[in-house]
């Protein structure tokens, strides 16, 4: 009787083992095609940024422009003002929206009404009470609002490769 125990304990122990281990192996299994699922919906975000807008110009004719073109944008309720090197443009959205929409590694909010192509920035400069004002190769300035000064310095800093002390 006791050689008949330990046989059933074996075959039990074997049994729940198994189905143990099968249960690893399809929640592992299930785990890689969830890291797959969420590398493709990345991949799809980057894909889906905007690379071109349709703006009105004064005469309210309709013209495309690339957004690599673009300065930067600044709010004009309800309204955005998009600005490149020689022109200015009127957008029927919000800075909110447009936000979502754009490569936030090329775009940075600065402050509430601007939003600036970080590429298009050659230089900042404090304004000793914690915001700064940035220049832009046209030279326009712009004011950075301290509550964006950290995403705005970091971002400047990696997107044009400076390291500072």
């Amino acid at each position: 009787m006791h050689y008949g125990l330990t046989d059933y304990s074996i075959k039990t122990l074997l049994a729940y083992g198994l189905s143990l281990l099968l249960l690893k192996i399809s929640r592992a299994g299930i785990v890689n095609q969830s890291a797959e699922l969420n590398s493709e919906n990345a991949e799809q975000e980057k894909e889906s940024f905007e690379t071109a807008l349709v703006v009105s110009d004064g005469n309210n004719r309709k013209t495309v422009i690339v957004i690599q073109d673009i300065l930067y944008f600044s709010a004009n309720s309800p309204y955005v003002n998009i600005h490149q090197l020689s022109k200015k443009y009127l957008h029927s959205a919000t800075l909110k929206s447009l936000q979502s929409r754009l490569d936030n590694n090329q775009f940075i909010r600065i402050h509430k009404t601007y939003i600036v192509n970080i590429e298009k920035v050659v230089g900042y400069h404090s304004r000793l009470n914690g915001d700064y004002d940035l220049t832009l190769i046209d030279g326009t300035m712009l004011r950075v609002s301290r509550n964006y000064a950290a995403t705005f310095k970091s971002s400047f800093e990696n997107s044009h490769r400076l390291i500072t002390k």
